[in-house]
This record gives structure tokens, C-alpha cells and sequence, in this order.
């Protein structure tokens, strides 16, 4: 369990499987999109970001009402980085996401008094996944970068895609949050190592 990352074979996924949710990233930066569930029409998410990417906000959209603030994230330079949840207290998100002090992964976070830890995949090490602290096992939920394949003699766009397990669905917001947290520390990761994202 101490492990930084696991081994889960992750396919590009066309459809929700039974008993999971689908967020669609309609643009491949996870810092200015707009995301949708899978096969619907309306935005579910919005997220928005400083040009210098020192605060995103998370907007959740439910049909017919003004978007709601879900989370603010500001990064800072030299103090810790924060959230903000729902208009609430700004906590250092190390108190959200906790890990070690050498390195980002593994990543714990504390839903309704359930644990849950997200590692990067050694698959694709640029790709995180979440477990239930009491399984890991099964992902509960993972992110997956844009892919170009080839489909029928024709390249092809996946778009990202953020795929939760209907066991945490009610924890959505906060998986959603974390997931755009981590994967911003991957991009980081990834810049400072020079690998190509």
C-alpha cells in the first residue's frame, strides 16, 4: 500500500459500464474546460482558471440555476496551496489530499469517515486512479488523458475523461476536486522530468 503506483490496465472507455459515471473533459486542460457526463448535453462542471493558473475555480452546473462555486483552488509560491470548498474555510490541501513530504503519490483523502488513496498508474504513470482504503484492488475511480487512436482506417480523439464508480458518486464534488488537484501535480511532474504529456 505504500507503493506510489499500481498496476491497472485502463481502457479507453466508450460508455459508462454498468454502475459507474463517465465525466467528458471537453478540453484536454484540466485547468479551462467544461465537463459533461458521458452521452449528455448539459455542462455538469465548468472549471476556470487564472492565466497563471495561481487560482481555479470549480463551478458545478445544475440545469435551470446559476453555476455554484464547488471549489476554489489558489497555488501559491511560497506558502502551501489551498481549497476552498463551497464558499467554506480555505484549508491547505494537504489537509485534503495528504501525502508524504518526499513525493505527491500516494495521495489519501478522508470522505464521510471512509479513506481513499490515489496513485498513478504504471500503466500510463501520468494517469491517476483511486481505491477504497479497504480495497485496492478495484479502482473506484481514474482519469485518463486525451488519446489519439486509430479507428476505422481514421485517426481518432478520446477525449479525457474522469470515470467514477457509482460507490462514491455521492462524494462526486470532492473526487472531481482531488482529480483536478493530482492531475495538475502531474502536469508538473511531467514538465520538471521532461516527459510529454
Amino acid at each position: 500500500m505504500d507503493s506510489q503506483v499500481t498496476l491497472i490496465d485502463i481502457p479507453i472507455v466508450e460508455a459508462a459500464s454498468p454502475g459507474r459515471t463517465v465525466l467528458e473533459f471537453c478540453a484536454d486542460d484540466v485547468h479551462n474546460t467544461v465537463v459533461r457526463i458521458r452521452g449528455e448535453r448539459g455542462r455538469l462542471y465548468t472549471v476556470e482558471s487564472t492565466k497563471d493558473i495561481s487560482a481555479t475555480k470549480v463551478y458545478r452546473t445544475n440545469s435551470g440555476f446559476e453555476p455554484e462555486v464547488v471549489a476554489l483552488i489558489t497555488r501559491n509560491n511560497v506558502l502551501p496551496d489551498q481549497v476552498a470548498f463551497s464558499g467554506g474555510q480555505a484549508i491547505r490541501i494537504g489537509k485534503f489530499l495528504k501525502s508524504s513530504a518526499l513525493s505527491n503519490f500516494p495521495a489519501t483523502m478522508e470522505v464521510d469517515g471512509r479513506k481513499y488513496i490515489w496513485k498513478r498508474n504504471i500503466v500510463d504513470p501520468l494517469t491517476v486512479c483511486m481505491f477504497s482504503t479497504d480495497s485496492i484492488s478495484k479502482p473506484l475511480a481514474w482519469f485518463c488523458k486525451s488519446q489519439r487512436r486509430l479507428l476505422n482506417d481514421q485517426m481518432s480523439t478520446t477525449p479525457a475523461y474522469l470515470e467514477i464508480d457509482n460507490e462514491v458518486i455521492g462524494a462526486r464534488d470532492l473526487v472531481f476536486v482531488a482529480c483536478i488537484i493530482l492531475e495538475h501535480r502531474l502536469r508538473m511532474l511531467a514538465k520538471t522530468s521532461g516527459i510529454v504529456r
